[in-house]
Order: structure tokens, then C-alpha cells, then sequence
């Protein structure tokens, strides 16, 4: 198991622990400056924006605000040589957002450094919560995972599951 440390832009935060981790993993935010990055030796792992910042690959009113993103998080990663870059595959909150929305958009993104995080049950059905569904969308967009345990606990929870079953 590899232990990585997260932060939207801060390198000071990072320095804190470059010899206590493994990895770095950065959101990478639009209009943010990340050439700080350059400056560490660990491999750094590259989140794309999330609907924390609007973003939602499932919501086809949102096409060009998503690519934007996209097109963001894989600069950065070109720039500190990562080798991933994790995605949020989106959510049903409205009449204009679908699954096939999602699918056909994270398919059509021509880089094989993508992995779909795993989302959580809350308010809105957010896509890949369950195991099935992320196993399913994930041959549909033939993209591979980034697991996120919490995210698992808080559905699991949600559907009163066993967490370590799910």
C-alpha cells in the first residue's frame, strides 16, 4: 500500500511531507499555478476538478466547463510527468443529466492516464457509488479505477451494508 498526501496548490503544505509519503496527489484548479510541482521528486497523481467546482461529466449543459477541466488536469499532468489523472464520473441532479452522458464524454477523452473515482450515495445519485455500477460504467468507458475507501464507507453506510462486503 502506497500513502499519498493531497492539496489543491500548496507547496509549503507539500514540503511538510515529502519524506513522509509516497505520492502527492494535486486537484488540479483552473487558474492555479502548479510549476511548483517541478520542485519535488515523488510521483505526483493529478485530480481533475470536480462538482465541488461545478464540474459534471454527466450534465450535458456543462460540456464545455467539464473539457475545460479536463483539458486543465491533463497540462498539469504533462507538466509533472504524472501518470494518472483521476476524474468524477458525475451525478443525476437534474433533467439534464444522464449516465449515457457521463459514458460518452469520459470514453471520447484520449488519454490513458484517466481513472474513475468511485463516488459516495448523498443527496443526488452520483455515478459509480456501488461496486456493480462502477464495475459496469467502468467496461462502458473503458477506463480503469481510482478506489476511494471513504467514499465506499459512506454508501456502504447509506444502504446499511457491511462496509468490508461492499
Amino acid at each position: 500500500m502506497k500513502i499519498g498526501v493531497k492539496t489543491f496548490d500548496s507547496y509549503d503544505f507539500l514540503k511538510r511531507f515529502e519524506d513522509k509519503a509516497d505520492f502527492f496527489e494535486v486537484m488540479a484548479v483552473e487558474g492555479k499555478d502548479y510549476s511548483f510541482l517541478n520542485s519535488f521528486s515523488l510521483p505526483v497523481v493529478i485530480h481533475a476538478q470536480h462538482q465541488s467546482f461545478g464540474i459534471n461529466q454527466a450534465d450535458k449543459t456543462k460540456i464545455a466547463k467539464n473539457t475545460s477541466s479536463i483539458k486543465f488536469a491533463m497540462k498539469i499532468a504533462d507538466q509533472c510527468g504524472s501518470k494518472k489523472i483521476i476524474l468524477h464520473p458525475g451525478g443525476i441532479g437534474n433533467e439534464n443529466c444522464t449516465e449515457e452522458q457521463a459514458i460518452s464524454s469520459i470514453r471520447d477523452i484520449d488519454d490513458k492516464r484517466i481513472i474513475i473515482e468511485n463516488l459516495m450515495i448523498r443527496e443526488i445519485k452520483w455515478l459509480c457509488a456501488t461496486p456493480l455500477e462502477t464495475k459496469k460504467f467502468l467496461k462502458k468507458t473503458e477506463k480503469g479505477l481510482c478506489f476511494d475507501i471513504n467514499h465506499t464507507l459512506e454508501t456502504s453506510i447509506s444502504l446499511n451494508q457491511d462496509p468490508f462486503t461492499m
